[in-house]
């Protein structure tokens, strides 16, 4: 059972014949065919085929963005011979190994010219796994889910002992505060729905390593409620699970807690149409009909927002009327996006920090919160999260993307909104070289 993974990269092959107009040019392309194939990187694409021309081998003519290559007929097709005269050139096959990049055209030469039969496409595989009753699955992604479904990824020994550090942190960061503390793993949609799922599971994955290696981290896995919510808890087109699987998730935690609201659903479900992370992928797009949940009562108690989209995003929700008079801070990952509304909801104070799951002790000191949750979806599992961690890394490296003019407006929004929360101002600013701006209490 393989452990690791080689440098493997999954192509999509697309052969398309074209029009050459030729009397007596006859070929044919054997490979690539139109597929997906999966190589290892340092593996080389090869054509291989036959052309004739009146009954005579020809040159072929590989037109690509680098430039041109022209190669001899290099194989005996006795097959071909055979089949289309006995005295056709028997000489008319070639092997071409494919050394450049990308997709290219294959031609002929005939009298002279080139005529062009046919153009070879290649595209990186779509992330797109096709299931039973119009569920999409993520695949080709860089944590491999599909071979982690099916047990041929697993956790390495050496991530197991970075998770475990991992664990010792956390156990310390809360310990040495009397802090509670929560790890919630959050199920992919296969593991809560493997019946759409197009491959079987395996007995052992990296779930299962997990589950058993930190059995003493009192690990919340939420998947036996959600897969009894049943199909409601995840959309058929994206890799997330849905506003109500969201709610269930934490409804499970807090009771779980010892913290169970009246409530666990505070929120309207309309009825929407939704494409979702894998159905925009899809040459034509596709969207699902899903409860969609109205958390605009929870967006009002946002407090902060430091505007960053994904990892180094900072959020501060703070309302004082909430059921539980507690402060939370969320060290999660974009499963935790839909999860936050129904905790800004239920506590006094949450502080959300996407990192996916790894800690930011600076931010535990500051808040000195009653409980700290760390959310991880599983296909992560394969890699731990950062050690030392600070979520000023991620901002700086978001920040840097943007052009001048855009940073530099960034830059003089934040520093000019309400420095009640300064501290998570100069956690988002604190790693840039650029110039500290005037705020308006300067």
């Amino acid at each position: 059972m393989r452990t690791d993974t080689p440098d493997m990269m999954t192509t999509q092959i697309k052969v398309t014949p074209l029009q050459h107009g030729i009397a007596g040019l006859v070929f044919a392309i054997d490979s690539p065919r139109a597929e997906e194939i999966t190589l290892f990187a340092s593996s080389m694409l090869k054509l291989s085929g036959w052309a004739l021309h009146n009954k005579k081998s020809v040159d072929i003519v590989l037109r690509h963005r680098h430039g041109e290559n022209t190669f001899r007929c290099n194989r005996v097709r006795t097959d071909v011979s055979k089949k289309r005269d006995m005295d056709a050139d028997a000489l008319c096959g070639f092997l071409i190994p494919i050394t450049f990049s990308g997709g290219f055209d294959v031609g002929f030469i005939v009298e002279n010219k080139v005529a062009w039969g046919a153009r070879v496409d290649v595209f990186p595989a779509a992330k797109i796994l096709f299931g039973k009753s119009g569920h999409l699955f993520l695949d080709n992604d860089n944590n491999n889910s599909v071979a982690q479904f099916i047990g041929q990824t697993l956790i390495s020994d050496e991530c197991l002992s970075l998770w475990q550090a991992y664990f010792s942190a956390l156990n310390q960061c809360v310990d040495n505060r009397r802090t509670r503390r929560v790890f919630m793993l959050a199920p992919a949609k296969e593991l809560v729905l493997p019946h759409y799922y197009p491959h079987p599971k395996a007995d052992i994955t990296p779930v299962e390593q997990f589950l058993v290696h930190f059995q003493r981290e009192g690990i919340m896995y939420p998947k036996d409620v959600l897969s009894d919510a049943g199909d409601a808890t995840y959309s058929k087109q994206d890799t997330h699970w849905t506003d109500y699987g969201a709610g269930i998730a934490v409804d499970h935690m807090l009771c779980k807690l010892g913290l169970s609201l009246e409530e666990p659903f505070p929120f309207t479900f309309h009825i929407i149409k939704e494409a979702g992370d894998l159905g925009v992928k899809l040459s034509v797009p596709r969207d699902q009909t899903l409860m969609k949940a109205d958390f605009y009562p929870a967006l009002q108690h946002l407090a902060f927002d430091n505007r960053l989209k994904s990892r180094g995003l900072i959020q501060v929700f703070q309302h004082p009327e909430a059921p539980l008079a507690h402060s939370v801070v969320v060290f999660g990952d974009s499963f935790a996006y839909n999860m936050i509304p129904y905790l800004a909801n239920a506590f006094a104070k949450v502080v959300y920090v996407l990192s996916g799951a790894s800690i930011d002790d600076e931010i535990v000191a500051h808040e000195q919160p009653d409980l700290v949750i760390c959310e991880i979806t599983t296909r992560f599992l394969v890699q731990a999260p950062e050690s030392n961690y600070s979520v000023s890394h991620d901002c700086k490296r978001k920040i840097l993307t943007l052009s001048a003019l855009e940073r530099a407006d960034y830059l003089h929004t934040l520093q000019t909104s309400n420095q009640k929360h300064a501290f998570y101002i100069q956690k988002t600013i604190a790693e840039l070289d650029a110039p500290k701006l005037p705020s308006l209490t300067e």
